[in-house]
């Protein structure tokens, strides 16, 4: 038993004094995220008709009155912008519920390096209606459940 205890406190004293030198792969994503945020408005409008280039949403959160988008595409050559259109909400509809469409455009783009991009969307415009509390759910392309976005009079 004695020699259990002294092991148990010997590996103890030892993991104290391991020092952690790398980090996490989720703290690197998030120093890479906060460094290439791009943050864009959404609005209303009827459905775009252009031709989106292809990425991968890893990611969405909502804070308040924004979105946090974490996304994937191929490029790096090129000028790439991202715009965020809301659909009419039907009717008939008990809960409000709006199609919500992300656009991808890229300018010039031959390259395929893979980037990862954090979008914050001012999404105010997406609410059913502008009194704190009212929720809309969201059903963005290429995400896989309707997002709950409640709206708030915070800026």
């Amino acid at each position: 038993m004695k020699l259990f205890t002294g092991l148990l406190l010997l590996l103890l004293i030892s993991s104290c004094k391991v020092e952690k030198e790398v980090s996490t792969e989720k703290e690197v994503d998030k120093i890479i995220n906060r460094q290439n945020t791009l943050k864009i408005t959404a609005y209303k409008g009827s459905k775009d008709t252009e031709n989106s280039e292809n990425y991968t949403i890893k990611d969405i959160k909502i804070i308040e009155n924004s979105m946090l988008i974490e996304l994937h595409y191929l490029g790096g050559c090129g000028e790439h912008s991202f715009k965020m259109v809301g659909l009419s909400i039907p009717q008939a509809s008990l809960q409000p519920v709006r199609q919500v469409q992300l656009i991808h455009t890229a300018i010039n783009e031959e390259c395929k390096e893979e980037k990862r991009v954090l979008l914050e969307v001012d999404i105010r415009e997406l609410a059913a209606q502008k009194i704190a509390g009212t929720k809309t759910y969201l059903n963005i392309d290429q995400w896989n459940s309707k997002i709950e976005y409640v709206y708030s009079e915070k800026l």
